[in-house]
């Protein structure tokens, strides 16, 4: 039996310098890597059911200033999303409180940190804190870093937009943010 997949459009980075560091937040240079950042958050977060075109509606008629805007959203804000119906509406409400109870590594992962989650759950780390902690020879001591990957890492954990998003985290009482 052969099954046909849904052919899927890969956005195309914005013209400029795109890296692991940029398009955190919405622009309109940065609209397909933002929506593709969107996309995969919502995959190491498992909102199941919330795809490419939940997100481009939500971030279109919310205005969302950046990746995680979306937990700023109420279920009423939700309803009066055009193209949302109110059982759709519910679904997203639950899926993103759902969200909010997932594991600190999830949450990692979903803005994008440069590890694989065999590696991050290796560390063993409670909190942001913490990860921020880490030196460069100390990420080398893992498995599969070497140091090239390790001061990808500091330079990922001490981007100013990075970290803005760790601090808005916290302030929405995220697992170890």
């Amino acid at each position: 039996v052969a099954w046909r997949t849904v052919q899927r459009i890969k956005p195309k980075p914005p013209a400029g310098n795109v890296n692991e560091l940029t398009c955190f937040w919405s622009s309109p240079e940065c609209q397909p890597q933002f929506l593709a950042r969107l996309v995969w958050a919502a995959q190491r977060l498992h909102l199941d059911g919330v795809g490419e075109a939940s997100w481009l509606a939500l971030s279109q008629a919310h205005h969302f200033e950046h990746l995680f805007s979306w937990l700023a959203l109420d279920e009423a804000q939700l309803r009066q999303t055009p193209g949302v119906s109110a059982a759709k509406a519910r679904m997203l409400w639950h899926q993103f409180n759902l969200a909010k109870q997932q594991p600190f590594t999830h949450w990692l992962l979903a803005m994008g940190i440069p590890l694989n989650q065999k590696t991050l759950l290796s560390l063993r780390v409670q909190g942001w804190a913490q990860l921020v902690e880490i030196q460069t020879e100390d990420w080398q001591k893992l498995p599969m870093i070497g140091k090239t990957k390790a001061s990808q890492l500091r330079r990922w954990l001490a981007d100013s937009q990075v970290k803005a998003l760790a601090r808005w985290l916290a302030g929405y009482h995220i697992e170890g943010f």
